[in-house]
């Protein structure tokens, strides 16, 4: 009678349910298995990266992709010091810019800057200029650009499609969409 008193005043917390075995051994400590493999590029593959790059990539995709195809080979001491000489070579900042404008170009082609002017006679009162044009590219889309790297102002009703730089070279490489409506 007595241990049966004691179970019975003892505070017993709610009963949860017990995770699925799949919980358990996802989360278990001893369970996180490396499933990635070190591999050296033999080829130069776009999106993946250039001859003699070094990667970090998950056994499966090495072995039924990489391998099977000669794109690359495992990683060893041996194989990294025929290939040492292609991999001090390689611009990974200029990678990265290059990334960042291929990233920007993709997310300003997306874009249209949506402008309301007119002016009694049906005809837009000013033109947009570029700084104003650069203001509402942050307004509307929260993308900041340089008013010096837009190359023309808005002046016609429409659709206008304005060259913009994106990057440090000399040409026009990006094309801003600017919508031109009355009011």
């Amino acid at each position: 009678n007595t241990p049966m008193l004691c179970l019975l005043s003892r505070r017993v917390p709610q009963c949860t349910a017990l995770p699925s075995r799949n919980y358990a051994t996802r989360f278990h400590p001893m369970s996180k298995k490396d499933t990635s493999v070190k591999v050296t590029l033999i080829k130069t593959v776009p999106g993946i990266g250039e001859e003699g790059e070094e990667l970090k990539v998950r056994r499966g995709y090495a072995r039924n992709y990489l391998f099977p195809k000669d794109i690359a080979i495992y990683s060893t001491p041996e194989v990294r010091e025929q290939y040492a000489e292609l991999a001090a070579a390689i611009d990974y900042e200029e990678r990265k810019r290059r990334q960042n404008i291929e990233k920007a170009n993709k997310t300003i082609s997306k874009v249209t800057v949506l402008c309301k002017r007119e002016n009694v006679f049906g005809r837009p009162h000013s033109p947009i200029d570029r700084i104003s044009l650069s203001k509402m590219l942050w307004k509307q889309a929260r993308i900041e650009l340089d008013p010096e790297r837009i190359a023309e102002e808005v002046k016609e009703f429409g659709i206008n499609e304005i060259p913009i730089k994106l990057g440090e070279t000399e040409d026009w490489n990006a094309v801003l969409r600017v919508e031109l409506t009355k009011l």
